[in-house]
């Protein structure tokens, strides 16, 4: 049997994109940092009020939104098999907002994906882990181990630590996909790591922000 060029071209395909894991990042819903900083600038962002901050009554109905109208919770075949998630609280937010209580898949929380910097900013400073496990019991902590957010601290995080941190989450990321054989997986997290995780791109310039809750494909 002959088989042309073409034929067999799509055919390695069509293998190769079974075989290979699809991953969505989203950025959390808009937070009342994000507006804040259209009126304060980057004040807003050194303001010891304003820790772990929380959604806006908008970045809920955007993450509610996208969990009634993304085509990819509701598929029958193929669906979402694993959902990682910053535990800051903008993300466990969206996260439940898209996903629901009793989510489609296993929400797993990891530290590695929080947003740069990690430490400085008070809006990227965690919640304590016992306050989080009781307010968000469908998101499986086990991956963090200290109550206190131990990372953050007053000194800013450089970008070759971001630069590092994101390596080491794509590393771990890997190998939590080979280990279950995960074929669909989200992450939903902050535009500044995701901009770094996906396109090796970094600043903090905020008119180059990644839209809120807006699926964006990652291939490793």
């Amino acid at each position: 049997m002959n088989i042309s060029k073409v034929a067999m071209n799509n055919l390695m395909n069509n293998i190769k994109n079974s075989m290979t894991p699809q991953i969505f990042c989203i950025r959390h819903g808009e937070s009342t940092h994000n507006v804040d900083y259209l009126k304060y600038g980057r004040s807003t962002y050194l303001d010891e009020t304003k820790v772990d901050t929380k959604l806006t009554n908008r970045g809920i109905n955007q993450a509610k939104n996208l969990g009634n109208t993304w085509s990819e919770i509701n598929k029958k075949h193929n669906k979402i098999d694993l959902i990682i998630t910053s535990p800051l609280s903008r993300c466990l937010q969206t996260t439940t907002n898209i996903f629901g209580k009793t989510p489609i898949a296993p929400v797993i929380s990891f530290e590695g994906c929080r947003e740069y910097p990690l430490g400085a900013e008070y809006c990227n400073q965690r919640t304590n882990l016992r306050t989080l496990i009781k307010k968000y019991p469908h998101v499986d902590f086990s991956n963090i181990y200290s109550n206190e957010d131990i990372l953050w601290s007053e000194t800013k995080e450089t970008e070759v630590e971001l630069e590092e941190r994101v390596n080491e989450f794509k590393q771990n990321l890997k190998s939590i996909i080979k280990e279950k054989n995960y074929k669909n997986v989200v992450i939903v997290s902050h535009s500044t790591f995701l901009r770094k995780l996906i396109f090796n791109d970094y600043d903090e310039i905020f008119e180059n922000e990644i839209p809120h809750c807006t699926p964006i494909r990652y291939d490793f």
